[in-house]
């Protein structure tokens, strides 16, 4: 199990501006990037790929993690062996309902974008609970194509995320979720099997470390294959 001290605390920029794949090798293992992808001030803790046009920004990316084409993760803290499908939004941007604008012209510098703007002190800082808090995803969490986690959305370990699915809150370990808002349809596994994936925490372990053979077609005997080559 790689020790957390092994983690930088350092945040780390990748980007790929050039239409084939690019790999990096990182102080964690490969960063692969499809064309026109990249990472910007992130924490990586382990080999990541990206999909083509995909951007990660200011995130915790644990080991393994897959995303795939034209999708966004912003102010997201992900667990390890995550994969997310293609066109999917993590932490996307949210915008004041209270005002009598809902436009960014209120808060946000325009002249960049058009030429003009706002005076500063026309403009009102927009300080929302939604800009701060941070989505949280698990380890061995699936996401869909096309799906939406909302700004403080919290996905327990194990949840698979149907294709299409917005997420606004927190999920159950193992649940599978569908629709808008999502809900959850049914578990993946009894309570009791739940649980015991959960104690093994077996995603905090590299794969040079997995059992021989790690069982994959049976859940008893995966657990009974972890729990016997890490007794502790």
């Amino acid at each position: 199990m790689e020790s957390k001290s092994n983690i930088s605390k350092k945040e780390e920029h990748y980007q790929n501006e050039t239409a084939r794949t690019v790999v990096y090798c990182s102080p964690h293992g490969r960063v692969r990037l499809e064309s026109f992808a990249e990472i910007n001030s992130s924490r990586l803790e382990g080999s990541i790929h990206l999909g083509k046009l995909t951007a990660i920004n200011n995130s915790t990316i644990g080991r393994f993690f897959c995303i795939g084409s034209f999708s966004f993760v912003s102010k997201a803290s992900i667990g390890h062996y995550t994969s997310v499908g293609s066109r999917v939004c993590i932490g996307p941007l949210n915008h004041p309902m209270d005002r009598p604008v809902s436009n960014e012209l209120s808060y946000t510098d325009f002249s960049e974008f058009f030429g003009e703007t706002l005076r500063e002190d026309q403009r009102i800082p927009f300080e929302s609970k939604y800009r701060e808090n941070r989505v949280i995803v698990g380890s061995d969490v699936w996401i869909g194509d096309n799906s939406v986690i909302l700004s403080g959305a919290n996905i327990a370990n194990g949840t698979v995320i149907g294709a299409g699915a917005i997420v606004t809150k927190q999920t159950e370990a193992y649940g599978i979720y569908v629709g808008n808002p999502a809900r959850l349809i049914r578990k993946r596994f009894s309570e009791d099997k739940i649980e015991e994936l959960e104690q093994i925490r077996w995603w905090d372990h590299s794969l040079t470390e997995f059992p021989e053979p790690p069982l994959f077609e049976s859940v008893d005997q995966f657990i009974e294959a972890f729990r016997k080559k890490f007794p502790n």
